[in-house]
């Protein structure tokens, strides 16, 4: 057991096989049955909305969203969902594949990552296979989201900067890195730079800073990021400024979209602890336990792993409390930093003990925790999995796409909290409706209006017809607590 372990981690024919096993699992992980669950609110039914409409726009350099221009994000995602679709159609993996692709990548340059930080390949394997799985981390790369491309930008910067110390050449690609990330979602990429000066600390090597490869590939980065920035303030002015640096960009950080204080550490912890499990827990656990090491450890024989992913965690985790936003998926940046401790941890573990009977049991519960992990990204824990997947995105679906068979008529919504789903799959824009509705409301027809069985009072009478001045409401379909009520004329609205 021992030859195996040593014989595995250090040589390079089995680094070989674990890394390209490594990127099977993750494309089967990703990949696999991408197309079960709608679009959800919002991001996802507002990015293929987006994509469609720019498309349709016959203008890819300017994104729409229906007929407006659209500045809230970077085009490169976008781009990438324009041509999945073009080549395999407008099912929901279309607009998904890019993300996927990019996680499946990220896993890629995190393995290389993670064996020349550690000299381990079983090491990056194990970190590999807790970030594939972990909940948060999982359904985000199988979604319509920009984080994971960003985050696997940001894993590629430090995977050159790391492999650039001794092969001066790599640093060429830390900045272009950068662009890239930023053309998936702008300022989150702008974790790396102190993720990269903090890795640069702890292991004492700045000489990038210094090296003309880095500085090459600073002005590859500026050509990258320049020219379509450039173009946008060239057509659009102030509009592009103001929306895509101003509202998208600081407002939405400095006063948020929900009421939430400035800097809530406390806040995104228990959120961490109810939806990260179970690697959060171990973090906790073997953070203790890689500190106590650390401190065993004679001096000349430390590595300062440890102590900067845990510094990087912190100062990530810092950042994103002080804004008053308060999104969980803010959070993913940490994950991979997570991942490491654990996987580091795990294998100390193994090694330290010289009993097969203590070692196969760490090796079961680890494989334990991944399953485990891998169920409650699945949907074992609908609290977990509801919180990235709305349930009744399914009901949305359907309804989006009865409506669209009509496509003359407009569509209501009655005090319902979100709407991007039926605005995507509907295919129109949607009206939004207080409940109770203000007296003279007009809905104009051919009109649906969407309700709940909790708002029939209004429209019904107890035996279930019509009420008088609504004596010409149809009901084409209903399910789950849901009505859509359906007219050809005009009607208003009145107790």
């Amino acid at each position: 057991m021992q030859w195996s372990i040593d014989y595995f981690s250090s040589h390079k024919k089995p680094a070989y096989i674990l890394f390209a096993a490594i990127i099977v699992v993750a494309a089967f992980v990703y990949l696999w049955n991408l197309n079960a669950l709608p679009f959800t609110d919002y991001d996802e039914a507002t990015y293929a909305q987006v994509t469609r409409d720019t498309i349709a726009s016959g203008d890819i350099n300017t994104l729409n969203r229906f007929t407006d221009t659209w500045f809230e994000k970077p085009p490169l995602y976008f781009w990438m969902a324009m041509g999945s679709t073009s080549l395999f159609g407008t099912e929901e993996y279309a607009y998904r594949l890019p993300s996927a692709i990019m996680a499946i990548l990220g896993i890629a340059f995190f393995w290389l990552l993670v064996r020349k930080l550690t000299r381990n390949s079983l090491t990056a394997t194990i970190a590999c296979l807790i970030l594939m799985v972990a909940s948060f981390y999982y359904i985000s790369a199988r979604q319509v989201r920009l984080d994971i491309p960003a985050i696997t930008m940001i894993i590629a910067s430090l995977t050159a900067l790391v492999y650039g110390w001794k092969q001066k050449k790599l640093l060429l690609f830390i900045a272009p890195a950068l662009a890239v990330g930023f053309f998936f979602k702008s300022f989150l990429i702008l974790f790396a730079i102190p993720v990269l000066i903090i890795f640069s600390l702890f292991y004492k090597n700045f000489s990038w800073l210094a090296s003309r490869y880095f500085w090459i590939g600073v002005a590859i980065a500026i050509a990258i990021v320049v020219p379509w920035h450039w173009w946008q303030w060239a057509h659009w002015g102030e509009i592009f400024a103001s929306q895509y640096f101003g509202y998208h960009v600081l407002e939405r950080f400095g006063t948020g979209i929900a009421e939430v204080k400035i800097f809530d550490p406390i806040g995104y912890i228990q959120l961490l602890f109810i939806h990260g499990q179970p690697w959060i827990s171990a973090f906790v656990l073997l953070f203790i336990f890689g500190i106590w090491k650390y401190i065993k450890t004679p001096k000349s024989e430390r590595s300062p792993l440890i102590l900067a992913t845990s510094i990087s965690i912190l100062i990530i985790f810092i950042i994103v409390s002080f804004g008053k936003t308060r999104i969980l998926t803010y959070m993913l940046p940490i994950f991979p930093f997570i991942a490491i401790v654990v996987g580091a941890g795990l294998m100390s573990l193994i090694m330290m003990s010289k009993n097969i009977v203590w070692r196969s049991g760490i090796i079961v519960v680890f494989v334990i925790l991944l399953i485990f992990s891998f169920r409650l990204a699945t949907g074992a824990n609908p609290k977990t999995f509801n919180e990235m997947h709305y349930q009744f995105n399914a009901l949305e679906k359907e309804v989006g796409l009865f409506v669209a068979k009509d496509p003359d008529a407009n569509f209501y919504l009655l005090d319902w909290p979100f709407h991007e789903s039926f605005r995507y799959y509907s295919g129109r824009q949607v009206t939004q409706i207080p409940f109770p509705p203000i007296d003279n409301t007009v809905l104009s027809g051919p009109w649906y209006l969407m309700i709940t069985n909790q708002q029939i009072p209004y429209f019904l009478k107890e035996d279930g017809s019509p009420k008088t001045q609504y004596a010409n409401l149809e009901i084409p379909y209903h399910g789950d607590g849901i009505f859509l009520l359906y007219n050809d004329q005009d009607i208003i609205l009145t107790e």
